[in-house]
């Protein structure tokens, strides 16, 4: 027999309560409500999105050349700043970050730069939502076919690559 799973739609709320009375953990109506919750709803609505950026760099002298200036950079700041009478160290931690800098530049030249955001919430439910999980994957607790999902191709991702 074939598991079925079942996705919640409506409206999600997001609460901070003071307290929650029960050993379960498991909040009462009167406990979810004011004076002892905070809705963080629209907070959590506004907040910016989720996000990476991976750097590829196939100059492996740039690369090195880059941690280098980074790690001496940090050094040099880091003892300027246990005597920040003393002009040399100073000195020395103007000159690393400097050369860091123009590191960091050539760096960036020769990168390319991946940027990773993830999607909207209604975005991703409705994507999990087109994309359930096998019998066996949901047996194995998955809560959509990951397969399938990475294979997903929008409507205009189609069309740009014919």
């Amino acid at each position: 027999m074939a598991q079925q799973r079942f996705m919640r739609r409506g409206i999600t709320k997001i609460l901070w309560l003071k307290n929650i009375a029960a050993a379960t953990r498991i909040p009462t109506r009167a406990e979810i409500s004011a004076p002892n919750s905070t809705d963080l709803t629209e907070a959590m609505r506004r907040r910016s999105l989720p996000e990476r950026v991976l750097q590829i760099c196939d100059d492996t002298a740039r690369r090195t050349e880059y941690d280098e200036a980074k790690r001496s950079a940090a050094r040099a700041e880091l003892l300027a700043g246990s005597d920040p009478d003393n002009a040399p160290l100073a000195a020395r931690a103007t000159a690393a970050a400097e050369r860091y800098e123009a590191a960091r530049k050539a760096f960036d030249t020769a990168s390319i730069s991946l940027r990773f955001r993830a999607p909207p919430r209604p975005v991703l439910e409705e994507l999990i939502h087109a994309h359930p999980p096998t019998d066996q994957q949901a047996a194995d607790g998955a809560a959509f076919n990951a397969e399938t999902l990475l294979s997903f191709r929008s409507e205009g991702d189609a069309a740009s690559s014919t």
